[in-house]
């Protein structure tokens, strides 16, 4: 973004200099040679990915891709220990009560499906299939099933707090609850999706 910033104040500045007429022709030429550059650098890339026996992925990558991968033809990978995949009990070890709200987290995004809670969706199901790939890879799982449990929770207190909101006009101005405690009741535990 720094960089960025820069750039846009140098074009602003060029554009300052410059007539309308020789700026559209420097932009052409700045465009055309930045093209040209990337075209380059993507056939390079193109022929340096093709002259590999693995097309340009590693072993640990494959194995990710094809877990039986890494136990056919780089047995040092497969013998591993953490490139080994988890055992059940680990993903309760691991994640502990949230192994039990993800499931909830995901019947809770498809009540209002969105473009947000979609991408939540896909972020647990890529994730919870890397993390049964390896064992290492139960960091990837973490995240989505934080994000999955407190929808779960968010969505079990607004059903546990509808009663609550539904009394609030009912008391009055004059009630000896006090207004910390009162706020505190009724706190709703939202996930904001971007």
């Amino acid at each position: 973004v720094f960089i960025l910033i820069h750039v846009v104040a140098l074009v602003y500045y060029i554009k300052g200099i410059l007539s309308p007429k020789m700026f559209k022709v420097a932009v052409a030429l700045v465009v055309s040679g930045g093209l040209a550059v990337c075209f380059a650098m993507i056939a390079v890339l193109v022929a340096m990915v093709a002259s590999s026996p693995t097309m340009g992925w590693s072993g640990r990558s494959l194995s990710l891709l094809d877990p039986t991968y890494a136990s056919k033809y780089i047995p040092i990978i497969a013998s591993v220990s953490e490139h080994q995949p988890p055992t059940w009990p680990s993903y309760f070890m691991d994640i502990n009560v949230l192994a039990f709200l993800v499931p909830a987290g995901i019947i809770a995004c498809f009540s209002p499906l969105s473009d947000a809670s979609s991408f939540v969706i896909l972020y647990i199901v890529t994730s919870v299939y890397f993390s049964g790939v390896m064992v290492r890879l139960m960091l990837v799982l973490a995240p989505a099933a934080c994000i999955l449990s407190g929808i779960a929770l968010s969505q079990a207190f607004d059903v546990f707090t509808r009663s609550i909101k539904l009394q609030l006009p009912s008391l009055s101005v004059d009630s000896p609850v006090d207004v910390s405690i009162y706020s505190l009741i009724v706190i709703r535990f939202d996930i904001a999706f971007f």
